[in-house]
């Protein structure tokens, strides 16, 4: 529905239809109890709503104000790091709203139906009110009063796995450009295409979702991309089950972009063959 108000209902077919064809997308057709899927999809609903009310000329509905607040607090309740990059995104399509009084607190009402249970959940069963989703750890002061440990031995509770260059570099080269070449192809061609029909044009959300998909790879990057990921086949072996993988989940929506953007440049006769033949023997390919 959003590729579809700028590309058209086939482009948008086929962009999504691609979009599913991404590794990481895949791999959430069995695995959709994890929290990543949920992250996304809250995340782009709120983003959608917020861009819809935001477009209103009239009075703005109160049902419409609630669920944007009761969506934010699923999304930021479920794993707070993710808040790195999707709070710019919220931003950004917020951007010259102007909420009333009443509005936010709609919207706190909305949010307050999500927080207040869980916060209260949390007190009761870790002490305090302010650690949920995957915040809920070890209480790691009651641990080092009892071993002592050093500052650099304490986890760090912003980077899962922390920072390590090295396991950076070989998950990106691993994955990104050895797994999923074929979509990073795509993924580039579009961006050429679309950087070298827009660099004369004066408009600022030409720049604005540009930035802020570097902003969510970058975000993405550092946060997962320091781990030494130990379920696959092999040392340094990629695989489309591997944890790192599923982190890279928003990048489907970029994916998408790509495929619907490419699907209205190339003639319509054969744009679906060179679209979507590439994808589907790519991802036959995989099994070899």
């Amino acid at each position: 529905r959003l590729l579809r108000q700028f590309f058209g209902w086939k482009a948008a077919w086929g962009g999504t239809w691609i979009a599913y064809t991404f590794p990481p997308f895949l791999l959430y057709t069995n695995r959709s109890l994890f929290s990543n899927a949920a992250v996304l999809a809250f995340g782009l609903w709120s983003v959608w709503l917020i861009h819809r009310i935001k477009s209103y000329e009239l009075r703005v509905r109160s049902e419409e104000l609630f669920l944007l607040g009761f969506l934010c607090a699923v999304t930021a309740a479920i794993r707070p790091v993710e808040l790195i990059w999707i709070i710019p995104w919220w931003l950004w399509a917020a951007w010259g709203w102007r909420p009333t009084k009443q509005e936010w607190s709609l919207m706190g009402l909305g949010a307050s139906l999500v927080f207040i249970p869980m916060m209260l959940l949390a007190y009761q069963s870790y002490g305090t009110a302010f650690r949920f989703g995957y915040l809920m750890k070890d209480n790691i002061l009651s641990i080092s009063t009892k071993v002592p440990m050093t500052n650099n031995q304490l986890p760090m509770t912003i980077l899962p796995f922390g920072f390590h260059i090295d396991f950076l570099i070989k998950n990106i080269v691993a994955y990104f450009i050895g797994l999923l070449w074929p979509w990073m192809m795509v993924l580039g061609l579009a961006l050429w295409m679309f950087w070298k029909e827009c660099k004369h044009a004066a408009r600022s959300w030409i720049t604005g979702p540009l930035a802020l998909a570097a902003w969510t790879l970058f975000v993405l990057f550092v946060l997962y991309g320091g781990g030494l990921y130990l379920d696959h086949i092999g040392f340094w072996a990629p695989t489309i089950g591997n944890s790192f993988l599923r982190y890279t989940l928003p990048m489907a929506l970029m994916i998408g972009w790509a495929g619907a953007f490419l699907w209205t440049r190339v003639p319509r006769i054969t744009g679906l063959w060179a679209l979507s033949v590439p994808m589907v023997i790519a991802f036959l390919l995989m099994g070899f």
